[in-house]
């Protein structure tokens, strides 16, 4: 007990001792910025504290002749929770470092050499459960040898794996999908931090083939096939730098088409056809630099046309038709920029007029 109460009192006389030691004083306007034992030569020496713009402590740690030295310590200025343990070597991190979240969980650990990231490191999420986000090394500051990447999940589920050089991804990695399979999601191949070579991707249903995708720098080049988990195909097309270019074809898994066009680099062009899973035509239409133009057709489920809508830029914009299943007209009129504009007339299934309305943008003018 006398032992305790011994070290006690030695602790209370040094904090007492120290907080004594604190003569010297900066302020910016009337605000305390920081505070510490000394100055030599005109520069902070020993113990400081360094104080945020709302009053609370921010850093704290010792100087010699102006350089912050040996272990420091910053805080969150709201929360008051550590969010920093660096260790200083002439103002330049050196040695184990540890950072955390305001709410003083574990953020990333590892260790400086003079300003460098070196060896193991290792981040974690930001979230409740605070679980391990990566891990892998440093050299010389930049990333290196294999890596790590974790899904925000519980039993280190590995989302993605692979190696660096000179802090750039090469060479072989792999991602997965998260659950307890361990389900692959793609493999390749990276070089100079760009994905190089065949990409194989794969469907969430465990070793099923998605795609095998080209890569050169980084981006997707020519033909590409993907299927659906069944082993069925599900789209055709080819790629250009990255972009969708030429044919495209896209089918349900029973084998009909379900949609069939043209790219230009990227963008829809000329005419497009979309389908119902039983084969039958569901829309008809142009593209111009990937926005509707022209006439476009819908069609019913049983074939038969039930409207026509002009477009102009992807807006509905001139020409509308409206029909009923005998194919005999039910309303026409105009549009412009997605608004009613003139005579539109309504007919019954025989083909008697029935209704006569005037609109202007989109208002109703007169009925008859």
């Amino acid at each position: 007990m006398s032992r305790i109460i011994l070290t006690l009192t030695l602790t209370f006389l040094m904090v007492g001792a120290q907080a004594q030691t604190l003569k010297e004083k900066e302020y910016k306007s009337t605000s305390l910025v920081a505070e510490g034992e000394s100055y030599n030569n005109g520069k902070r020496h020993g113990y400081w504290i360094l104080y945020a713009s709302n009053g609370q402590k921010e850093q704290e740690g010792k100087y010699q002749d102006g350089l912050k030295q040996g272990a420091w310590k910053r805080y969150d200025p709201t929360t008051k929770n550590i969010i920093e343990d660096v260790i200083y070597k002439n103002d330049t991190a050196h040695g184990v470092y540890k950072s955390y979240y305001s709410d003083g969980k574990k953020a990333e650990e590892g260790t400086f050499d003079m300003g460098y990231q070196i060896g193991v490191w290792k981040q974690y999420y930001n979230t409740a459960n605070n679980y391990l986000a990566s891990v892998g090394e440093f050299k010389n500051g930049e990333k290196e040898g294999k890596w790590t990447y974790y899904f925000d999940a519980e039993g280190l589920q590995v989302y993605e794996t692979g190696f660096y050089v000179k802090g750039q991804r090469n060479g072989q990695w792999k991602m997965y999908f998260q659950g307890a399979e361990k389900a692959r999601q793609a493999e390749g191949n990276y070089k100079k931090g760009m994905k190089d070579g065949v990409w194989v991707f794969y469907n969430q249903q465990p070793n099923t083939l998605l795609s095998r995708i080209l890569y050169t720098a980084n981006l997707e080049q020519d033909t590409f096939t993907t299927y659906y988990p069944s082993g069925k195909v599900h789209e055709r097309g080819a790629y250009v730098n990255g972009q969708y270019h030429g044919l495209y074809e896209e089918l349900y898994e029973n084998g009909e088409r379900k949609t069939e066009g043209a790219f230009t680099y990227g963008e829809k062009t000329d005419e497009w056809k979309f389908f119902y899973e039983t084969g039958i035509m569901k829309m008809l239409g142009s593209y111009y630099k990937n926005k509707a133009n022209g006439m476009w057709k819908y069609y019913r489920d049983n074939g038969s046309l039930e409207r026509e809508q002009e477009y102009k830029n992807n807006v509905p914009d001139g020409r509308y038709l409206e029909y009923f299943f005998n194919g005999k007209i039910y309303k026409k009129g105009q549009m412009t920029n997605f608004m009613k504009q003139g005579k539109w007339e309504e007919y019954d299934i025989t083909g008697n007029l029935m209704k006569v309305e005037i609109w202007e943008d989109n208002r109703l003018i007169d009925s008859q």
